[in-house]
């Protein structure tokens, strides 16, 4: 029966996606980030869900393409510029990296990767161009807000069930299918600390006050959620996110409440786990796995040294790992810039700090837009997205610190947010300006 329906599903939206291709990309983000195929396996075992959501997102999209129906003004900017560089230099390296020849030694399939990124990088240029209004934006909101909502009640109730198959060594895994977003403990810390701004400040958005003291009240969960993952990445994540929220909220008797929820959750529920991992992060000389990653680290800047150009290769950090370094087995970088530019060069590291800018400037220039517009929903509605975005990926860019996120989608996500916000403000601009002049 679930097969059933999920096969009338398939027809449905993919009818749909030919027709409005927006909705393809709604659907297709649903998928990558609230990945139901890990949820229920048996339902979609057998069943290319994504191939084909995506091809009749393709199919729609290369319609309207030639209608000659889309505004280039949403991919004409210089976050996506260097989008497209960075992109550029992935394929660069796969091809040039100088350990492309000896990939058999890595754990990582460089041509299954550059097929992947590939295929994230496309969709996301696809989403840049049919993701052009407000209503649509509100649409992409209510992907993450809903899977967010989703997995705080799912990791809290494998803890009050005492599920204890699906914690390892103590700390709580996501549901594990390969290829899965939230696989590891990492991964599914990540989920929450970019979620819950998005939870929060979906919540600050509705009007019924019972609904968004319910909201509110899955916040304190979707802390402990984290704390149960055990990722100390997680932790300093949330922390920003919140000390990002108190900023944003202006009023201190807010950001006081806001900090202490974490510090007091901390304490009570935040479990041995946790606590021995947390105050490991500063004694950073004692711990291994801190250690590793210091390895790894200067292995990586050497890499980066002697393939400044096209990198040791897309996939290849583990591969080439052993000829510059003694210890005693490969380990990947444990920080995304430093896998973008060991692999893929100097010039793949410093797109992707130029996207972080961008980013950052792109969510100040929509700030400032709302404080020069007359408050009415969509303006509101504009302001809290913003927020959310920016909070979400800060507490990204500081898990990135320690965690390979090259190929996350969420991070992706959130760049299509932020350009399609920013580009819409920035038209706003140009029309008042011309009705001005007339």
């Amino acid at each position: 029966m679930g097969k059933l329906l999920l096969i009338m599903l398939i027809v449905v939206t993919s009818g749909a996606s030919i027709v409005l291709p927006w909705l393809g990309v709604i659907a297709y983000y649903f998928l990558a980030l609230f990945d139901p195929r890990a949820i229920w396996p048996w339902i979609f075992e057998m069943i290319r869900v994504s191939f084909w959501v995506a091809t009749s997102m393709y199919i729609g999209f290369l319609l309207k393409l030639f209608k000659n129906n889309l505004d280039y003004s949403f991919i004409k900017t210089k976050i996506n510029f260097y989008v497209i560089t960075l992109w550029s230099f992935l394929l660069l390296s796969y091809f040039l990296g100088a350990y492309q020849s000896k990939n058999n030694l890595s754990q990582f399939d460089p041509n299954e990767l550059i097929i992947k990124a590939s295929k994230i990088y496309l969709c996301y240029f696809i989403a840049i161009l049919l993701i052009d209004d407000l209503k649509k934006l509100k649409y992409i909101y209510l992907i993450y807000f809903v899977t967010t909502f989703y997995y705080i009640l799912w990791a809290n109730t494998q803890y009050f069930n005492s599920n204890w198959e699906q914690f390892n060594f103590g700390r709580l895994m996501g549901p594990r299918t390969q290829g899965s977003l939230y696989g590891d403990e990492n991964g599914f810390a990540m989920l929450f600390v970019t979620g819950l701004p998005f939870v929060i400040y979906g919540a600050i958005m509705i009007k019924n006050k019972m609904l968004r003291l319910m909201l509110f009240c899955l916040v304190p969960l979707g802390i402990h959620a984290i704390f149960l993952t055990g990722s100390r990445g997680g932790l300093i994540g949330i922390f920003v996110v919140f000390v990002i929220l108190a900023i944003q909220s202006g009023k201190k008797s807010i950001a006081i409440a806001l900090l202490s929820i974490i510090l007091i959750f901390y304490i009570w529920q935040g479990g041995a786990v946790m606590k021995d991992r947390s105050s490991s992060i500063t004694s950073y000389d004692q711990e291994e796995s801190a250690e590793s990653r210091l390895i790894a680290w200067r292995a990586g800047y050497n890499m980066a040294i002697d393939s400044p150009i096209a990198g040791v290769g897309i996939g290849c950090f583990t591969t080439a790992f052993p000829f510059y370094t003694n210890y005693e087995r490969p380990i990947i970088a444990h920080n995304t810039f430093v896998q973008y530019t060991a692999e893929s060069g100097i010039g793949a590291g410093l797109c992707y700090i130029m996207i972080c800018y961008y980013f950052i400037k792109n969510s100040l220039n929509v700030t400032n837009w709302c404080k020069n517009q007359t408050r009415n929903d969509d303006v509101v509605f504009i302001q809290y997205m913003n927020n959310a975005c920016f909070c979400s990926f800060c507490g990204l860019l500081v898990c990135s610190l320690f965690l390979v996120l090259c190929f996350f989608e969420i991070y992706f996500y959130l760049l299509i947010i932020i350009n399609s916000l920013n580009v819409i403000c920035n038209n706003s601009n140009t029309n008042n300006q011309q009705h001005q002049l007339i």
